[in-house]
């Protein structure tokens, strides 16, 4: 049974004429193109310390991932991602509640009164449910957090656990709202 595998990091095959220099430096170009790849995409998580076992040299973890990638599966993913016209998105965890103030203080900040006019105070902005609920005004977010320390293991003022993680999509200015609702979903 052969393994398709090991033939995809080989590179192509060698043009009819080429002479050995010129293949030598395609196949080192594409050994650099994988091992470039595994650190763009792969990148290797750093430690925060602590006590335990020692740590994987970093040329054997970056083989190992670049074994993985071949040299026309790095190319492809570059393309699409600096691709003319791709959507740019982030995706960012801004922090998290501990306790139900902070998050009431948070849904508070996200549905934050806007200034229509100096020195005037405007209306709340809208806030959508995971239930596609529109939540709106000072009484709303009050229910939305009383649903929030009830609905599951109840949730007290302050607590030492992270209750709830803060999240940002942030995608381009145009992007309809089904699509940020699909991303998210």
């Amino acid at each position: 049974m052969s393994n398709s595998r090991s033939k995809a990091g080989a590179g192509p095959a060698a043009p009819q004429g080429a002479t050995p220099e010129s293949v030598r430096s395609t196949l080192d170009t594409d050994g650099m193109l994988s091992e470039w790849g595994a650190r763009l995409f792969y990148p290797i998580p750093k430690g925060k310390g602590g006590g335990g076992g020692g740590k994987i040299p970093l040329l054997t973890t970056v083989v190992a991932i670049a074994s993985v990638m071949s040299p026309h599966e790095v190319r492809s993913r570059i393309r699409s991602t600096v691709a003319r016209g791709a959507t740019q998105v982030m995706v960012k965890i801004t922090g998290g509640g501990r306790g139900m103030k902070a998050i009431a203080a948070h849904f508070r900040y996200i549905g934050r009164q806007g200034k229509e006019e100096v020195g005037g105070k405007g209306k709340t902005l809208e806030i959508e449910d995971e239930r596609g609920e529109k939540i709106q005004g000072r009484d709303g977010l009050v229910q939305l957090a009383d649903e929030w320390r009830f609905a599951g293991a109840y949730i007290d003022d302050d607590s030492p656990r992270r209750e709830a993680v803060n999240i940002i999509f942030s995608m381009p200015a145009g992007t309809p709202p089904e699509a940020v609702r699909a991303a998210t979903a």
